[in-house]
């Protein structure tokens, strides 16, 4: 029978690990091993690991970063496949049975990937699903964007011989970079149906800081620009996302006010964000400037709205 290796990396994350962990080792398929990385938890992740015994591979280690620990994670496990659930997500129970169907009628697949919606703490979906597509070429697709997060695929382990394992040196987005990498490689992608994973959003959750995504996001596509080299698709691809990555970081922080009411704490943002990647001063003039002719020829309602 396929094993199928869960590794889930943890720091400071004891209230949602047994969530994420009972979802591991419920599975309906049965070769799975759970393997847990602490990544140096202050809090009661070890106590909690403790709990399930030998029911789970508990690895400790020196706090070092999810990429880190997920590669801690990958060099210990046992199995063909390897799913990244990260400690305050978890896996609807049939995940792995579906990602193997879909990888028995199609051996040459290197990941299978789901669809998936966002819920809120309680694990309550908050919004509709989103049902990524990744095309045939799915390099230069990706180049535009993060498509799933990581726990959405199943990856075949073998290929992460050929693309590497997570960037450290990365802070956010580091399953972006790795999927990058292994369609670079040629590894191919494919939808599983019928299963769409939760991602489980909140205040603090790090897909909150928009800054450290921003720059990780770039970082990611100033590393893409030599897996290709002279391709002009990817530099039109590429030079397409940092813009869009710049305007989505304005975006997300200039609404935040509405919340919040923080104005001085979002220019600040703005300002250090402009002193180290000038472009996003001149993506702003843009967008304000197609603003105002967008609402000289009538295309704007008197809300601003498109």
């Amino acid at each position: 029978m396929t094993k199928v290796s869960i590794i889930i990396p943890a720091y400071n994350q004891a209230a949602f690990l047994p969530e994420a962990i009972d979802s591991a080792l419920g599975q309906t398929h049965a070769a799975v091993e759970v393997i847990v990385v602490d990544d140096g938890s202050p809090d009661d992740t070890a106590s909690v690991c403790r709990r399930y015994g030998s029911r789970i591979h508990y690895i400790h280690k020196e706090n070092a970063g999810l990429s880190a620990a997920r590669n801690t994670g990958i060099l210990a496990a046992a199995g063909d496949f390897v799913i990244f659930l990260d400690s305050d997500d978890f896996l609807p129970l049939e995940t792995v049975q579906k990602h193997l169907q879909t990888i028995e009628a199609r051996p040459d697949i290197d990941v299978a990937y789901a669809t998936y919606l966002y819920v809120d703490m309680s694990g309550s979906p908050t919004l509709t699903g989103f049902d990524p597509f990744v095309e045939d070429d799915a390099f230069h697709q990706l180049l535009l964007g993060n498509l799933f997060p990581s726990h959405a695929a199943m990856t075949r382990r073998s290929s992460l011989a050929n693309s590497g394992l997570f960037d450290v040196d990365l802070k956010s987005v580091e399953d972006w970079d790795l999927w990058l990498r292994l369609a670079a490689r040629g590894s191919k992608f494919v939808r599983t149906a019928d299963i769409a994973v939760p991602y489980r959003q909140y205040p603090d959750s790090m897909s909150k800081d928009y800054d450290r995504m921003r720059r990780a996001a770039l970082m990611v596509l100033t590393k893409a620009r030599g897996y290709h080299v002279g391709c002009a698709k990817c530099r039109r691809n590429i030079a397409n996302a940092r813009w869009n990555i710049r305007r989505a970081f304005l975006k997300q922080v200039i609404e935040r006010p509405g919340k919040t009411g923080a104005m001085a704490d979002v220019a600040g943002q703005i300002s250090r964000a402009v002193i180290h990647d000038p472009p996003l001063a001149v993506v702003r003039v843009r967008d304000a400037m197609r603003w105002v002719k967008w609402r000289a020829v009538g295309m704007l309602d008197s809300s601003g709205r498109r």
